[in-house]
């Protein structure tokens, strides 16, 4: 990321202060690409972000983000501007989610219905009055959410209206019992409890549609284990291993599922391996090569057969270079396996750079 200073002259949009605070952050990466010919392509991301300090207490501040693919035509992810004083914040742009959802949250387990977290463009006010937290959403298409967080004590508050839904949320601790509690409408409901006791975690989590569940985790260096049990007689159960260099875990339900993985590193060499009860295997392999080289191996066999072999090269300052081969099956990328490192099919030479 780049910081800037620049006067006051400069900076005309923010008039009325000493100096304004500009940041430029972002990638790039171009490379080519051989698999049933040649292509050419590259990825631009950047992040524009400036503020600047008025002469009366608040603070001016924008976000700028763009895309651009190929050298061809630019994309603006998102956009903000807005005016704060440190209290009470006034927002135009984009925005993640509404005020009703950003007090309350998602519908707890076991509860029907809840707000949902929707990205918008609009607007949004939010200040504090008494230790209050208070927030109101416009959106451009029409949408307005309140939302409001209080702390009494030991208990938090959270509340949430979109002028159709109301939610009500409610966290504390009685007796050493983490409470969780939330409310939807008046019907729809939530409830988690929470207790620890030396090295043993206990849950229990229910709500309105009559479901629920009882869990239970208990860790001593260097294992542990999860098991989970629910109202329909359901169950899973996690068991796992750390110690120094060497990790694994195993995951198996009632339904016969299962599936395990092992991690070593030592020195420049690492390697992790995958199995589960698809017969999918998968091995990644890492080794640092030195001189800021390093080289990655990894295959699948099952569900999906495909492999790839890659060297990296970090020059430092952000700006780095690789060569790759991958084998993927179809497609110029590995999206359905969860490879330690994905590249596209085929050969392909490529330079990045971070800043």
């Amino acid at each position: 990321m780049k910081t800037l200073l620049l006067a006051s002259t400069a900076a005309v949009a923010f008039a009325g202060a000493a100096s304004a605070t500009v940041e430029l952050s972002g990638s790039a990466e171009a490379w080519i690409n051989e698999n049933a010919g040649t292509t050419w392509g590259s990825t631009v991301s950047l992040d524009f972000s400036a503020s600047q300090e008025l002469n009366n207490g608040w603070t001016a501040s924008v976000t700028i983000g763009a895309e651009m693919d190929n050298w061809g035509s630019s994309t603006l992810t998102h956009g903000n501007i807005a005016l704060t004083d440190g209290t009470t914040s006034i927002e135009a742009g984009d925005f993640d989610n509404g005020a009703a959802w950003g007090a309350v949250g998602d519908a707890m387990d076991f509860q029907s219905a809840g707000f949902s977290e929707v990205a918008f463009g609009g607007a949004r006010v939010s200040t504090t009055i008494g230790g209050v937290g208070i927030a109101a959403t416009y959106s451009t298409s029409g949408d307005v959410e309140v939302g409001a967080t209080a702390t009494l004590g030991s208990v938090g508050l959270t509340f949430g209206y979109d002028m159709t839904n109301f939610g009500l949320g409610l966290s504390t601790s009685v007796g050493g019992v983490d409470v969780a509690a939330q409310i939807y409408n008046g019907t729809a409901w939530g409830l988690a409890l929470g207790y620890t006791v030396g090295s043993v975690e206990l849950g229990f989590a229910t709500g309105d549609t009559t479901g629920w569940a009882v869990s239970a985790g208990y860790s001593a260096d260097p294992f542990s284990v999860g098991v989970t049990y629910y109202f329909d007689a359901s169950w899973e159960l996690t068991l796992g291993y750390a110690a120094g260099d060497l990790s694994a875990e195993v995951n198996l339900d009632s339904a016969t599922n299962w599936d395990a993985s092992v991690d070593y590193a030592a020195g420049a060499f690492t390697v992790g391996a995958t199995i589960n009860s698809a017969n999918d295997m998968g091995v990644d392999v890492g080794y640092d090569l030195g001189n800021d080289m390093m080289a990655y191996a990894g295959m699948r066999q099952g569900t999906d057969a495909e492999m790839y072999a890659a060297l990296e090269i970090d020059f430092g300052n952000g700006a780095s270079g690789y060569v790759s081969y991958s084998d993927t099956g179809a497609g110029d990328a590995n999206t359905t396996v969860d490879y330690a490192h994905e590249y596209m099919q085929g050969v392909t030479l490529g330079m990045a750079f971070d800043f």
